[in-house]
């Protein structure tokens, strides 16, 4: 299971430092902070955290960018988008910068995330192919599949430096 929590750099920083114990990955965008949780159970300090399911994934969470691609599938278009999915974990090739990637299935709600991590912010403008079948992506009026959006992060300095120390 995956929680994704946005709020401010320092709270979750702390919470990060705080629990050790638990793969995480905090990603900043000027003052908004997000982190990203695997664990099995959602932290309790985050009410408003989005739960997602994994449904495919390769590669580690944290990386120096990240781009979260947010796909709102209708209930008649999830089993078809799930099908297509499942595999695009096989992307994932080092040799281009694209170090992981995690396909998250929400557990509420029709919002899926495709989470690509990424060496560096060029790499992604330069290399990032669509990771989604692009009839996804098309509107209609009897389309399956909502208006997708991008959001990109970028890995803290601070966690940068401390990745580059080990």
């Amino acid at each position: 299971m995956i929680a994704i929590s946005i709020g401010t750099y320092h709270y979750l920083s702390k919470w990060r430092e705080a629990h050790p114990d638990k793969e995480t990955a905090c990603y900043i965008s000027g003052p908004t902070a997000v982190l990203v949780i695997n664990d099995d159970t959602p932290p309790k300090e985050f009410k408003e955290a989005k739960t997602y399911d994994v449904l495919s994934s390769a590669g580690p969470l944290q990386g120096a960018f990240a781009a979260f691609q947010y796909l709102s599938i209708t209930e008649e278009g999830q089993p078809l988008f799930e099908q297509r999915h499942r595999e695009l974990h096989k992307k994932v090739q080092p040799s281009s910068g694209l170090h992981g990637i995690h396909v998250l299935v929400p557990r509420k709600g029709h919002q899926y995330v495709v989470m690509s991590v990424w060496d560096k912010e060029t790499s992604y403008q330069y290399h990032s192919v669509p990771l989604v079948d692009e009839h996804f992506l098309q509107k209609g009026p009897h389309s399956l599949f909502e208006p997708s959006f991008t959001k990109v992060y970028h890995e803290p300095v601070e966690d940068r430096e401390e990745s580059d120390d080990v």
